[in-house]
């Protein structure tokens, strides 16, 4: 069931978001990371809430053909169910309980190794209605996967534009961190353009995703995906390259 949870929110990447590779030194920026197996020293942990698409939403019947068959079925059971209402009959535990449980282990790993952890702001039903309108729930929203959500490459912090709609309204939970740690002026913090929260994804619109992206030096590896639903593309690719310039090979 945890599965199927990953694969509909097209959670290609991992739990946590790195702020930081390095500690930073007199004159140096607060926020960078120059290799992605760097020295971690400062990390974002997602959440464990979220809602499952409705079935009324337009994108959703062609994310469903991605999955297999027990998968499908069972995202279309749960469709528009919070996780804190799907059940896992074998643990009794809702889906939100599991994801925190995998969440709190991991940072009991970080944390005694000197890494900081930070966590978003929750994300609710009414502050999407508030912000975003009520209609934007039939997307659903999940916040465990930060890693999607953005890309620190040097010290750029750069905001994506997700393919899946379930994911637009993520970055909302990471505001007041961002603003926090984006005040140093050697850190540039910025966005792709993004695109409309209830409509299909369109081919030539720039999309990343910052489980597809990688950092080693100036050179950055970027994932390409043929899936309509989910991940890069090339117009992302594209996008990334023109924005960081001749200082990295993308």
């Amino acid at each position: 069931m945890k599965n199927m949870i990953m694969v509909l929110c097209a959670l290609l990447a991992f739990g946590s978001f790195p702020i930081s590779a390095r500690p930073a030194k007199a004159g140096e920026p607060s926020v960078y990371v120059d290799y992605e197996y760097g020295d971690l020293k400062e990390v974002i942990v997602g959440l464990p809430y979220g809602m499952s698409p409705s079935l009324e939403a337009k994108w959703f019947a062609n994310a469903l053909k991605v999955l297999p068959k027990d998968e499908g079925e069972y995202a279309r059971k749960t469709a528009g169910m919070l996780w804190t209402e799907m059940i896992n009959p074998e643990t009794g535990k809702s889906e939100t309980q599991m994801l925190e449980e995998e969440n709190l282990a991991f940072i009991a790993i970080l944390q005694p190794l000197g890494v900081i952890v930070y966590r978003p702001a929750e994300i609710t039903v009414d502050f999407i209605k508030e912000h975003y309108g009520a209609d934007v729930l039939l997307n659903g929203f999940s916040q465990d996967f930060p890693r999607d959500n953005m890309a620190v490459i040097g010290s750029n912090v750069i905001e994506f534009n997700l393919r899946t709609p379930i994911r637009k309204v993520d970055i909302s939970g990471f505001r007041d961190i961002l603003s926090e740690k984006c005040s140093d002026s050697a850190v540039r913090w910025f966005s792709m353009p993004h695109t409309e929260l209830l409509e299909p994804a369109r081919a030539d619109t720039p999309f990343l995703e910052g489980g597809d992206v990688i950092v080693l030096g100036r050179t950055i590896f970027v994932g390409n995906t043929e899936n309509p639903s989910v991940g890069s593309n090339e117009a992302g690719c594209r996008w990334l390259k023109n924005i960081l310039g001749d200082h990295y090979r993308v």
